[in-house]
């Protein structure tokens, strides 16, 4: 993943995982017309509705944006491994050779507490193994960071073509080389 893949895998997560669908849902567009037909309260619901749809797209494509240019920019510059920043969070990409290497999906895979009570944003690694220390339901139990697969997502064009599976496989190679897990968690 480069910069320039950014905005098209912005646009590809916002689509696929974000709350606006375009296909399926049509956009409100403020005119008199609407007005005249709609009460004034039917009127300003729809468009607190469009304004609230937009808001959570803008903030979910800026949290993407963000995350996946950290992942870029620790790539690129490398990584603290001596004080234990090693990437515990990882963007696997899959990209056509045939296309300019254009990137038609991806999938992230991170260390995360075995209890499965993982927030939706990232966390640094030393703040998961204090939460594993910390929050422990059982004192029997062995509790510790496991690798856990999300946004698997592959572009909707190149959908049913086998993309997914290779980008599983590697996601599985990355756990087993990379991280050494054998088991890990979608």
């Amino acid at each position: 993943l480069e910069e320039e893949d950014l905005p098209r895998m912005v646009r590809m997560v916002v689509r696929e995982f974000g709350p606006y669908n375009p296909q399926n849902r049509p956009v409100f567009k403020f005119s008199m017309d609407a007005v005249s037909s709609d009460s004034f309260e039917e009127s300003a619901m729809k468009f607190a509705n469009e304004a609230s749809f937009l808001f959570e797209n803008y903030i979910l494509a800026w949290v993407v944006y963000l995350g996946l240019y950290q992942r870029i920019f620790r790539r690129r510059d490398g990584e603290d491994i001596e004080n234990d920043a090693r990437p515990d969070h990882n963007v696997l990409c899959i990209a056509s050779p045939d296309d300019d290497n254009k990137v038609l999906g991806m999938a992230e895979i991170s260390l995360q507490p075995s209890f499965k009570i993982s927030p939706p944003f990232v966390l640094p690694l030393f703040v998961k193994k204090l939460l594993t220390k910390l929050v422990v339901f059982n004192p029997t139990a062995r509790i510790g960071l496991n690798p856990y697969v999300a946004n698997v997502l592959i572009d909707e064009s190149y959908r049913g073509l086998g993309y997914g599976k290779i980008l599983m496989n590697a996601v599985e190679g990355h756990a087993q080389s990379n991280m050494g897990f054998k088991r890990l968690t979608l």
